[in-house]
């Protein structure tokens, strides 16, 4: 075998494992470690971001590729360069640097080949640098795949600046590290830097709501070079390649602070990053090789995937294990149920989101009685395909992973769910919660869309993935006023889709009604409650509700001859959510919602009504989302309805200034009071 071949032969091994999670080029002013500029200390956060409790003077980052003399197979080496200058206590968290390792089931891991970390003290005009210690090193073990190394910099004070530097030396080419340009604090310059030979071809995924710049793009000549570990007693053999890449710099300047906003998906959504996952290789003597460059590429992939496609295949055990829970059942809906409620009954979720099977039968799946969320609806989708209904696997992003750009990337899919197909009626299940029924998944899967996957004639299709009603959230007080303000009566709650759902999880957290009770009471100062009864709670079918004799005391405030109290009770909104002067993200609600409380009090005969709330509507202008109050008296009887209608689970940045005013509105007339004067 020749060195070329015997260096290309060996890095298809680097690319068939599946990915999971020097000096930087210099470009414009050079920038070495440990050379700080009197100046620096000076500097300081503007506008916005002018009570920042920090400032990135730079961020540096660099992607290049070299041969692993291991494996003989090409590797990349990320390195990262970060000087940061501390104005507030509250930033002092950033000069403790965590860094994710991966490690494979064959035993390849990445690498932290270097790190140098250092912290700068102004005195008068003399700079002194504290190194990072020995002692200040860490090591932790996240779980069997992932290890965190920690480092904290020494002696951290108001007006320090932090500066670090670390390379990370890695197999997994097939998604690349990513790199963010913002950050919890202001940055003065982010620069990243990726040189690619020519042999590969990477999909790049820019997002996020601040302008990164491409700078240069431009062809350079690299040669690689590396003495790669022979078999047995053979001697190391020097490889050798030189070959064209594509050099890119990527900037973005005076970025401001990325601030948490209520309605979001993950922070990390709206951050302005660039990611990286390959498309396909091309290699001399080796030819074009495609590995994510189509869907019908991908689900090839994932069928002969012996973690995703090996556990979908029928085998004796699981036909027959399915056959036996059915018991003869012949109408497809009553087969459903069955299998779901056995895979949700005896397999336990352990917690772990991802879209292969940790095991290669799901016969050990069913022994181990639980699993990760593939291991679980993975199983459910092959339980049901032994019995004749069409399933199939649905790949989700969660909330917390980030929306999935739409595109050919399998690496940002982190979920998996059931598909099924009953006549004319669809249907999508995730057994991971024995509190889930038909088409409901947990809060982090309503990410809007998943891809649907035939399997069998290689297609795919984005589906949406939401709440096929608004959740609502029911309340009726029916109450009686004594003289002594003490409101008595009947209290009646329903809650449809995810209020069931959260509810019943709520409800099954605790070991009995009394836990569950003095929680619900938690809030609810001077609350007294009889005959408190959980309807449906053993039906996952119908809604479920309570109903409760209560008593209500401390409600009211006397003035002279007049009493006054909100009408809503315990149950008003007593915050706007949207508290910002400006929105840069969508408003994401995660689902359509509908909240409607209905009060009816009797007031007592020595008093008469003296002011009371106006009905009023409020609405956005596309009719999408509205607040009606409604308020009225018959003789001694006080109505009020308050309804809240979101209808739909994503508002564009657009809306936010609507919506933000008719939070406020709603804040507003839910306080209003009604007014009694004593006769």
């Amino acid at each position: 075998m020749t060195k070329n071949l015997l260096f290309l032969s060996l890095l298809l091994f680097a690319l068939s494992t599946k990915a999971q999670d020097s000096d930087i080029k210099k470009t414009g002013k050079p920038v070495k470690f440990g050379k700080i500029d009197l100046t620096e200390f000076d500097l300081k956060p503007e506008g916005k971001d002018s009570s920042a409790s920090a400032l990135i003077l730079f961020d540096k980052g660099d992607v290049r590729f070299e041969i692993n003399g291991k494996s003989g197979g090409f590797r990349y080496i990320f390195v990262k360069h970060t000087r940061i200058l501390i104005l507030k206590k509250e930033a002092y968290n950033l000069a403790n640097i965590e860094i994710g390792l991966y490690k494979s089931k064959n035993g390849v891991e990445e690498l932290l080949t270097d790190f140098n970390g250092s912290t700068y003290n102004l005195d008068n005009t003399t700079i002194t640098t504290s190194k990072i210690g020995k002692d200040a090193k860490f090591s932790e073990k996240f779980d069997k795949r992932n290890t965190i190394r920690k480092f904290t910099l020494p002696n951290v004070k108001e007006g320090t600046i932090i500066e670090y530097k670390y390379e990370i030396r890695s197999d997994f080419i097939f998604s690349l590290r990513s790199w963010a340009f913002q950050s919890s604090v202001p940055t003065i310059s982010s620069d990243f830097t990726i040189t690619i030979p020519e042999y590969f071809d990477y999909k790049k995924y820019i997002r996020g709501y601040h302008a990164i710049t491409e700078v240069e793009h431009k062809s350079v000549n690299e040669t690689f070079g590396a003495a790669v570990q022979g078999s047995g007693f053979n001697a190391p053999e020097q490889v050798s390649l030189t070959c064209s890449s594509n050099f890119t710099h990527y900037n973005a300047k005076n970025v401001p602070a990325l601030k948490d906003e209520s309605f979001i998906t993950t922070l990390d959504d709206y951050n302005s990053k660039i990611e990286f996952e390959i498309r396909s290789t091309n290699f001399p003597n080796s030819g074009f090789k495609s590995y994510t460059a189509t869907w019908d590429q991908i689900i090839d992939n994932l069928k002969t995937d012996e973690n995703f496609g090996g556990v979908l295949k029928s085998t004796n055990y699981i036909k027959s294990l399915s056959n036996d829970i059915i018991k003869g059942e012949t109408e497809p809906l009553k087969k459903l149920n069955r299998l779901f409620a056995f895979v949700k009954e005896n397999v336990k979720y352990n917690g772990n989101d991802n879209i292969y099977s940790s095991e290669q039968s799901l016969k050990q799946v069913v022994e181990n009685k639980a699993g990760n969320v593939a291991d679980i609806n993975l199983l459910l989708v092959n339980m049901l395909s032994q019995v004749g209904i069409k399933a199939f696997p649905i790949l989700v992003s969660t909330r917390s992973n980030g929306l999935h750009p739409g595109y050919e990337l399998i690496g940002k899919f982190n979920y998996v769910i059931a598909g099924v197909t009953i006549d004319s009626s669809e249907y999508i299940l995730d057994a991971t919660d024995i509190n889930h029924g038909l088409n409901m998944v947990r809060f982090d899967c309503l990410n809007h869309k998943g891809l649907a996957l035939d399997m069998e004639n290689k297609k795919a299709e984005w589906i949406p993935i939401e709440l096929r009603n608004p959740s609502q959230n029911y309340l009726s007080y029916q109450l009686k006023m004594s003289a002594d303000n003490i409101f008595t009566g009947m209290v009646y709650e329903r809650k449809t889709e995810f209020e069931n759902l959260s509810n019943r999880k709520k409800i099954t957290e605790f070991h009995n009604n009394d836990e569950f009770l003095q929680a619900y009471k938690k809030d609810r100062n001077g609350l007294k409650i009889e005959n408190f009864k959980i309807n449906n709670l053993d039906s996952l079918f119908k809604p479920i509700s309570f109903e409760y004799l209560a008593k209500m005391e401390d409600m009211v405030e006397e003035a002279g001859n007049l009493v006054y109290f909100t009408p809503l009770l315990y149950e008003r909104t007593k915050e706007n959510p949207f508290k910002l002067d400006e929105r840069n993200f969508p408003v994401d609600f995660g689902y359509a919602f509908e909240e409607v409380y209905r009060i009816t009090i009797e007031l007592p005969e020595n008093f008469t009504l003296d002011k009371m709330p106006k009905s009023e509507l409020f609405k956005l202008e596309d009719n999408s989302a509205y607040f009606s109050y409604l308020a009225a008296v018959q003789g001694k009887t006080l109505n009020v309805v308050s309804k809240i209608h979101v209808g739909k689970s994503q508002y564009d940045k657009e809306y936010y200034f609507e919506l933000k005013e008719l939070f406020k509105k709603i804040v507003s007339k839910q306080a209003e009071q009604i007014v009694l004067k004593r006769i």
